[in-house]
Order: structure tokens, then sequence, then C-alpha cells
């Protein structure tokens, strides 16, 4: 069982193993703009060739989309939540690193996933044909998904669900206190987070918008350009196109501290931690781990999934073990081992208990 254990790490690390030109399209995209190939928009444009800015706009969002297109493929195979880790198996099945403490999410009959975002009291899976799976509390409506269609992008913040469709309009439901779920009007979105109670938005021109709560600076980002990822938490996480990585918010637990990072290729993020998946198909965290959420190692990654197998190969014996006795019982035979049972007492002659 052990080396199919390690099977299951060496399939996930090629899973989300960056394709080689993904690498090379996040890191010209900057140069490209350095050769004047995008417009600032802090520039005066007054003696820009209307022609000439036109087809540099339109090169910059093809490079841009093929940029995002690429990482898409990987971007939602992590997710991070307030008592978990969790990540999308290439058999399109879903494996989660959670707090012992916590009595988790019911994920491990989920079949055809795509993708999967968790909170602290939900879990939501996008499957193959565009609709939502979603399991935990939902007092809120929060979980009421099975409607969806045509969607593209899922997120879950506190107690609220967002969906992105393939129009590039956004739908969410749940808790909407802050106006998080204010996103009807939202157009051109090509991707989006949840967090605590904030809502953030990927544009097609690599911007970012936000609402919800701001109480931290978590909806800061109408600054940010290049953008080619986003992820929420009690702050915002942005995936810039050189593989770099900016954060605003709520830093009490270290979860900003990603000024450092290179080589990105997805982000996700929950209240008080940040998760990053490296080109070479490593992962990277930072902020609280009390709990071990940080702990991404592949040798932990190992363990946690050899400990799962244990779990399944027990129950598996238990249901096979209530199936035969089952049997037994219907054919008149003793529960326990099968053998004869005696007429006087149901007393078995073989084990010798009785029926």
């Amino acid at each position: 069982m052990k080396g199919q254990s390690d099977k299951t790490v060496k399939d996930f690390n090629k899973a989300v193993k960056l394709d080689p030109n993904v690498k090379s399209l996040v890191q010209n995209y900057p140069s490209m703009q350095q050769q004047g190939n995008t417009v600032n928009p802090s520039t005066n444009v007054s003696n820009v060739d209307k022609s000439s800015e036109k087809t540099s706009n339109k090169k910059s969002r093809e490079e841009l989309s093929k940029v995002r297109e690429r990482i898409a493929n990987y971007k939602y195979r992590i997710c991070a939540g307030l008592f978990n880790t969790g990540f999308v198996n290439t058999d399109g099945t879903v494996d989660m690193v959670e707090y012992i403490g916590f009595g988790g999410y019911a994920v491990t009959s989920w079949r055809d996933i795509v993708a999967v975002v968790a909170s602290e009291f939900h879990a939501v899976g996008l499957k193959t044909d565009g609709t939502v799976v979603a399991v935990g509390d939902n007092e809120d409506g929060c979980c009421n998904v099975t409607d969806w269609r045509d969607i593209v992008a899922i997120a879950a913040g506190i107690c609220y669900t967002v969906g992105l469709k393939t129009d590039g309009t956004v739908v969410a439901v749940g808790n909407n206190s802050k106006g998080e779920c204010n996103v009807s009007d939202w157009r051109d979105i090509v991707a989006v987070a949840a967090g605590h109670s904030h809502t953030v938005g990927l544009k097609t021109d690599g911007t970012v918008v936000a609402v919800g709560y701001n109480e931290n600076g978590q909806c800061n980002v109408s600054g940010w350009h290049d953008i080619v990822a986003v992820a929420a938490g009690s702050h915002t996480v942005g995936l810039k196109t050189d593989g770099t990585v900016v954060a605003v918010g709520n830093n009490e637990n270290g979860q900003c501290n990603v000024s450092d990072w290179r080589d990105i290729v997805a982000v996700a993020a929950s209240h008080s931690h940040t998760v990053g998946l490296k080109t070479d198909g490593t992962v990277v965290a930072v902020g609280d781990n009390k709990n071990g959420l940080c702990n991404v190692s592949k040798e932990h990654l190992r363990t946690i999934r050899e400990e799962q197998e244990k779990r399944e190969r027990e129950e598996a014996e238990k249901r096979k073990a209530l199936e035969q006795m089952k049997q037994w019982q219907q054919q008149g035979l003793c529960q326990y081992c099968g053998g004869k049972i005696g007429l006087i007492g149901r007393k078995c002659k073989s084990c010798g208990k009785v029926n």
C-alpha cells in the first residue's frame, strides 16, 4: 500500500507540474510591457496613433489571456480553509488535510471534480459539466447551488458562495451582511475569490475589483495591475504575470508575508494562512500553523494519504464483514463464522456462539 501512496504523490506532482511554456509566458509578459506593447493608464496618450494603440492593447490582452488560460488549469487544484488544506487528485476526487479536532467535510464521494474551494464552514466543488456541489453549514443558504449552470469558477467565503459564469458575470448566494454578495453588476470577470466577508474579481485587463468588508484594507486593490490569479481570506492575494505575489489586508499571522515568493503559478488563501503552488509542483505556505495547515511538504502529504488509505481499508473490511454476516443469516447459518446452527439454543456447532 505504501507503493500506492508513493504513486499518488507522484501523480499529484505530475498533475500540477507547470507546462514549460507557462513560465516563459509569465516571464516574457513584463518585458513586452517595457517594449511598449501595452499603454500605461497614467501615460499621456494624446499623441499616440489610435490604430497602433488598438493593436498593442489587443496584443497585450492576447498574451495576458494565454498566461491566464494556462494557469487556470492549475489554479483550483489547491484550496485553503480555516481548518483544512485540500487539493484535487488527478482522478477527479478530493483530498483534504484537516485539523484533527474538526469534523471535516464529506467530500470522499465527490467525482468528476475539476475545482475545489473551502471556507470555515462549507466546501464547494465544480464539476466537469459546469454544475456545482456543496456540503457544510447551510444556515445562510451558502450551499444552495444545485440550480447553477454554466459555471467555470467558484469561490467560498464565510457562509456564502460565489460562481463565475461563462459570460463573465458573477452569481452569489448566502450571507450578505457586509455586501459581499453584491456582484450582480460585475462584467468581464475571468476569476473570483471569496474571503472572510469580501469578494474579489479579476478582470480581463488584469485589474482587480472587490466588494464587502474592508476593515483591514483587504478591498484596496484598485491599484493592482498585471494580475493573473486572485485569492482571499481575511486578506487579498494576487498572483502577478512574473510569478511573484502581492497581498493586502489582515497580516496578524503573517499571511501576507509573500513578497519573497517566486515562480508561483497558483495561490489560495484562508482566514489566517496563504498557500502557493510553484512551477516544480511543490507547495509553499505562510501564516498560522498551530494546527499544521502550513505543513504542505510532500512527505507530510504522503503521511496524510497513507492514513486516509488505512481508514478506507478498515471501512471496506467492516462493510465486507457485515455483508457476509447478512448472507449467512439469510442462509440459516451462523452469522459469525458461517457454521451450522444447532436446533436447541441456536448455538453454532463450529464457533459455539449463540445466534
